[in-house]
């Protein structure tokens, strides 16, 4: 699993609130610690596509060196004061997790913000026309009851909001760990509170222990994104060159490969309350449900389609990607 939000929403948080709830020690206590924790558990994912000889030197240039320092301490106290954040609606006695999974570039953060804007809307009183798919708008619905009273960790604002975020060259390795151990530290916090929690990360080749640990404290509600894999590389490709990002062809095919496999959605959805899989390049159609470990499959060819990909070659997958080598290049570490 990722390790926090790979896009960002609109933020929607209540100025009374951050205000009011401040950050407790014993949170940031904690923040060395995980960052400890993810280093030992993911240090091969971390490295990963750098050469060997360059292992130590960007080990010892990661921001985690600093994370015991009192001005990093502070610094931490900031960014997570500035976590999107809406308690204005009613607590519940069991908290909603709703976690939207996909590949990166799938159209995750697309349908986030679709929903976001709805809500603003309708608490303008504006009228609203139902979606159309009655599957969407279900999902919708299980989204804004979440949103009512609850914390978003957003492990890409802990990163934009480190100071070597802009000189390392926007490269995430250096300052992963740091961002990493943030996020946990947003999600202990929101358990304590009792807050919902709005998770949009990528999948992993099997989430079920994760997605199985989660439902002990929390009424799991996944929402998974898939889409035809010339189509996800070609999303890839526009948000490389708008942003600037290098993601390769084959980190795109190995994400995809691996959140297809029959481990990832569907053995996570088998812990969910309630579970979907949506199309994104078929305006979010509902391809497969799953409400309290009751599957069902709604369109066989696209369903047929998403577990697929996970018989595929990487070599292969890639070689459909209409990618441009020098728009998508592999990234290089000074």
């Amino acid at each position: 699993m990722e390790d926090g939000l790979t896009g960002s929403h609109q933020d929607v948080s209540n100025k009374d609130s951050e205000s009011s709830i401040q950050v407790p020690e014993h949170i940031l206590d904690m923040i060395p610690g995980c960052a400890q924790v993810y280093l030992e558990g993911n240090r091969a994912r971390l490295l990963a596509g750098i050469p060997p000889d360059q292992h130590q030197n960007i080990l010892e240039q990661s921001t985690h060196n600093q994370i015991e320092t009192p001005e990093r301490r502070e610094l931490h106290r900031k960014i997570l004061q500035s976590v999107p954040m809406n308690f204005m609606g009613e607590k519940s006695d069991r908290p909603i997790m709703v976690y939207i999974s996909g590949p990166m570039a799938v159209g995750k953060t697309t349908l986030c913000q679709q929903f976001d804007k709805r809500i603003v809307q309708e608490s303008e009183r504006r009228t609203i026309r139902p979606y159309g798919e009655d599957a969407l708008e279900n999902v919708y619905q299980l989204y804004k009851q979440a949103d009512g009273y609850r914390m978003q960790p957003d492990v890409t604002v802990c990163k934009q909001m480190l100071p070597e975020f802009e000189s390392s060259g926007k490269n995430f390795t250096l300052i992963r760990v740091e961002a990493a151990a943030l996020g946990h530290a947003v999600t202990a916090w929101a358990k304590e509170l009792g807050a919902n929690i709005i998770l949009e990360q990528m999948g992993d080749a099997d989430m079920r222990p994760w997605a199985k640990k989660q439902a002990e404290d929390y009424s799991l509600v996944v929402i998974g994104v898939t889409a035809n894999p010339v189509v996800n590389a070609q999303r890839l490709q526009e948000r490389c060159k708008e942003t600037g990002q290098k993601v390769t062809g084959e980190e795109l095919a190995k994400t995809i490969i691996g959140y297809s496999q029959l481990g990832a959605f569907f053995g996570m959805s088998q812990h969910a309350t309630h579970a979907v899989l949506l199309a994104s390049d078929y305006d979010y159609r509902l391809v497969y449900r799953c409400d309290n470990g009751k599957g069902q499959t709604v369109i066989s060819r696209l369903a047929g389609d998403f577990v697929s990909y996970a018989d595929r070659e990487v070599s292969d997958l890639v070689a459909t990607f209409p990618l441009e080598e020098e728009a998508i290049a592999s990234p290089r570490v000074k």
